[in-house]
């Protein structure tokens, strides 16, 4: 979970991306990290809609129907907003070697991981609660033997 710019997606409150996306044009930032690249990027949003359990659409469903009801909440399915995550330090998650990051798209999605851009209201202090609510609902915590989810955190200790 982090920021977006007002000026980024300004339709978007928070933006959820699996890192898929196929990218018409790539500029490498030179003067920024390894990687980090400038692109745009046209979204593969047939993924998004193909499965429905998958952990993108249920931090979706958790934010949108049990935390935040008043906020636009979006995958790359519902929206044209091109912050996916394609090719950054994400893609790594999603099989991209570091040497390619900012050459090769990534098309081998697992839903393993979840990237969420908020826009600055949804990133006050007085929401931190309500994310960690939806997140926790939207991922069941396996323990360890030996560990019990905490009633408090939810989390495993």
């Amino acid at each position: 979970m982090h920021g977006k710019g007002s000026t980024t997606c300004s339709d978007v409150d928070i933006f959820l991306s699996a890192g898929l996306g196929t990218c018409l044009l790539l500029v490498r930032d030179f003067h920024a990290s390894h990687l980090t690249c400038a692109i745009i990027c046209v979204v593969n949003s047939s993924w998004y809609t193909k499965i429905p359990d998958s952990p993108v659409r249920q931090v979706k469903f958790q934010l949108e129907t049990a935390i935040w009801p008043a906020r636009t909440i979006f995958l790359p399915s519902d929206n044209s907003c091109t912050l996916t995550t394609t090719q950054n330090v994400f893609g790594l998650l999603n099989g991209v070697p570091e040497s390619s990051v900012c050459i090769l798209s990534s098309n081998n999605v697992s839903g393993g991981f979840v990237h969420i851009k908020q826009n600055s209201a949804s990133r006050e202090e007085m929401n931190y609660y309500r994310g960690m609510v939806a997140l926790n609902a939207a991922f069941v915590p396996m323990c360890e033997a030996g560990m019990s989810v905490s009633q408090v955190t939810l989390l495993c200790v």
